[in-house]
């Protein structure tokens, strides 16, 4: 018989092995253990319950922003329809008692602007629907990668758009943090 078989035999059927407590010592852990557990568990709810805060505010003020973002003045809708749908709008549109504008130019509300306010104020609402769109995105680091090629781009390129955007995507997305683990070496460390 080897040294490894004799210990085995020795050891069977008690609780001097290493990592085996007696009945007693788990009796006299366990209600530290508990309570470990649920401080984790209640602060982990916290926790939880400051994000989904931060959602919820973050959210509200997206949808009050978004109504800025793509279009031009209150009341104004655009619809691309197909035309064999026209009367029939029309038609629903009269009932809802929605008077309908025909010929309707958003430039005429800038109008009042001179040739570079208007250049300027159309960079503006361009930088801001690319943004929108990003920040839409499911897969955040895409929106990421299309703002930081648009940033990429000279100045007098019709595309570009200015580094204050990515900055404000970053802001709107922070990078997730990872999940910590939190391990216990020995129940008399906690």
């Amino acid at each position: 018989m080897t040294n490894g078989q004799q210990r085995q035999e020795s050891n069977a059927g008690t609780c001097e092995s290493r990592h085996a407590i007696s009945t007693e010592e788990w009796e006299h852990r366990k209600p530290k253990i508990v309570t470990i557990k649920k401080q984790q568990q209640q602060q982990d709810a916290t926790k939880q319950l400051k994000q989904i805060q931060k959602l919820d505010q973050q959210t509200h003020r997206q949808h009050q922003q978004q109504h800025h973002q793509h279009f031009l003045t209150y009341s104004i809708v655009a619809l691309l329809i197909y035309s064999s749908y026209e009367k029939e709008l029309r038609e629903l549109l009269n009932h809802a008692k929605l008077l309908p504008k025909d010929n309707f130019d958003p430039m005429m509300l800038l109008a009042k602007l001179s040739k570079n306010e208007c250049i300027t104020e159309a960079k503006k609402i361009y930088q801001d629907r690319i943004l929108a769109m990003c920040s839409h995105m499911p897969k955040k680091h895409l929106g990421l990668t299309i703002l930081h090629h648009f940033t990429l781009l000279p100045k007098d390129d019709l595309h570009y758009i200015d580094s204050e955007y990515r900055a404000k995507f970053q802001e709107k997305n922070p990078k997730p943090l990872p999940h910590q683990y939190h391990l216990l070496n020995s129940l008399d460390d906690a």
